[in-house]
């Protein structure tokens, strides 16, 4: 959820910045952070947010589709603590580019954090990295303890 409001927030902002009304509201991404703004909710910033997030879904799920058995054939074949942290760097790539469309919203399109997710996404992202994760449980626990450790690593 907090990504989505600083997407949210993005997008409002650069709308805003696109007006050239002298009655346009000017504020900065940080006076937005954290807070409901009425301005933000009009049916344009609302329609951009969510082709901007039926994208992001589209991309993880398709690259998902591809990546997430190659990764799990290579983790048997290589070792899963690499992979993990091949999976983790996805999620570190595209915080990075967050974090950097946050602080820069009008530098670049907020169309760039597309790229975030597909980043995340070619590294197997959440899919890869719960799957990876339970493999190495399997492999790390005895057949009699395996139930307790998963019913812990799920919640």
């Amino acid at each position: 959820m907090p990504k989505f409001n600083l997407v949210l927030n993005t997008i409002c902002v650069r709308h805003y910045a696109s007006i050239d009304a002298p009655d346009s509201p000017r504020f900065d991404l940080f006076s937005l952070i954290g807070t409901e703004n009425p301005l933000c909710d009009i049916p344009a910033i609302q329609s951009r947010a969510a082709n901007l997030f039926t994208l992001d879904a589209l991309i993880g799920g398709i690259l998902s589709l591809i990546v997430v058995p190659r990764l799990g054939a290579l983790s048997d074949r290589y070792g899963r603590v690499k992979l993990l942290a091949f999976t983790t760097c996805g999620f570190f790539m595209d915080e990075l580019l967050t974090i950097f469309m946050a602080m820069n919203p009008l530098l670049l399109h907020y169309n760039w954090f597309l790229l975030g997710s597909f980043l995340e996404n070619l590294c197997g992202g959440l899919s890869a990295t719960t799957v990876i994760m339970y493999a190495y449980s399997a492999d790390c626990l005895q057949p009699d303890k395996r139930k307790a450790g998963f019913r812990f690593a799920r919640n």
